[in-house]
């Protein structure tokens, strides 16, 4: 029997790079120089400005391994069930997931989701899966009426809530952390904008949404896939300039990562892509609430204020 080193030839390295595409792969070479040592086998990298793109690619031209946000993995595995979650990237917190939060003001009175029938609720960015499309599937779910607001960056958002603008927002907590004492997400960000002059509540959380996630095509060689996840799992304290390079928004390390922490990203992008269906390449993109445009890591987007 052939071994899988010999009917792979190439293993191939799947990702979005930014619009300066060689300074992306410039820093991805020390990860696949690092995979190809210890796979013994030849690594490429296969790099695509569009995230709808590479989802389709996936179906069409599979690549080994892939570096997805939550919601494309999703996307892919609605597409074509082909690939499996090696890890998951962690934040500096040790969090391998976020939340989806509606946030309220304390004395508004707004204690159940369908008091939000009527009123005014900002949404972070029309880009955002946890900080829009989320929460917005839950709350018309459970209210008519809403009147939902977006601004042209979250960082305003949050500035109209504070000021007194809308009844709620759309946001994002660390799933692990108690909301009212965590130091990253929508809500601490909030309470630094107010200084002390507001008080804010979680009015309804999502289930967990993963981190960046590191997959592999589902029918890889098992003997890869104990290799691959080796040295991803020790990459951070082994070879942290690596590291770094791969994983500049999460610096935790890696965490390895099960099919069942996806399944609620995969039942909502499938229900959404029932009630909205669109064809071609669009479709895992609208359904995402925007996939192409969806940050990696909601630290990255609350740096620069927020966006997802």
């Amino acid at each position: 029997m052939a071994d899988w080193r010999e009917e792979l030839g190439v293993f191939r390295i799947a990702l979005v790079t930014s619009d300066n595409e060689a300074d992306s792969r410039a820093a991805l070479e020390p990860f696949r120089l690092v995979v190809q040592e210890k796979l013994g086998l030849q690594a490429e990298l296969r790099t695509d400005r569009q995230l709808d793109r590479l989802i389709i690619n996936q179906s069409d031209r599979p690549a080994e391994y892939l570096i997805l946000p939550a919601s494309a993995y999703a996307a892919v595995w609605l597409r074509c069930e082909c690939i499996e979650p090696l890890v998951i990237a962690r934040s500096a917190d040790g969090e391998e997931a976020v939340r989806s939060v509606l946030i309220v003001r304390s004395e508004s009175g707004i204690n159940t989701l369908t008091q939000l029938g009527g009123r005014t609720v900002l949404g972070l960015s029309e880009h955002s899966l946890v900080g829009y499309a989320i929460p917005r599937k839950f709350a018309d779910e459970a209210a008519s009426g809403i009147d939902w607001q977006l601004s042209d960056s979250a960082e305003e958002a949050l500035h109209r809530f504070v000021s007194g603008q809308g009844d709620a927002l759309a946001g994002w907590i660390p799933a692990g952390q108690n909301p009212a004492i965590a130091s990253r997400g929508t809500l601490a960000r909030l309470k630094e904008l107010a200084a002390g002059g507001q008080s804010f509540s979680v009015l309804w959380q999502s289930e967990p949404v993963p981190n960046r996630v590191h997959a592999v095509r589902k029918n890889l060689d098992g003997e890869a896939k104990r290799l691959l996840r080796d040295l991803l799992t020790g990459l951070n304290d082994n070879d942290p300039i690596t590291y770094d390079q791969l994983e500049p928004d999460f610096s935790g390390g890696f965490l390895p990562a099960r099919q069942s922490q996806f399944s609620y990203l995969i039942d909502f992008l499938n229900e959404q892509a029932k009630t909205a269906p669109v064809d071609g390449a669009g479709a895992e993109e609208d359904a995402s609430g925007g996939l192409q445009d969806e940050p990696d890591n909601p630290d990255t987007a609350e740096k620069s204020a927020s966006d997802s």
